[in-house]
């Protein structure tokens, strides 16, 4: 399930990065502001969420996402 939905935010950022690259080609006084906050902050929790969820845990070996079987 958490390979799903990691798979699902990294397409949404990758979508985000996009529609701010169009936003920069044709000038859009917003561009600034699209990359800044959605394209930055977007990519960069996703990429720790995703790192936290699919990583094991060092103390465990489970998986850091609540509710997986093997947590502690």
């Amino acid at each position: 399930m958490s390979l799903g939905r990691t798979h699902a935010e990294i397409t949404v950022a990758l979508l985000a990065a996009l529609t701010t690259s169009r936003l920069a080609a044709d000038a859009h006084p917003h561009a600034d502001f699209a990359a800044r906050v959605v394209g930055k902050a977007a990519g960069v929790d996703t990429a720790v969420r995703a790192a936290a969820n699919l990583a094991p845990c060092r103390r465990t070996g489970a998986s850091a996402e609540p509710g997986t079987p093997g947590r502690t």
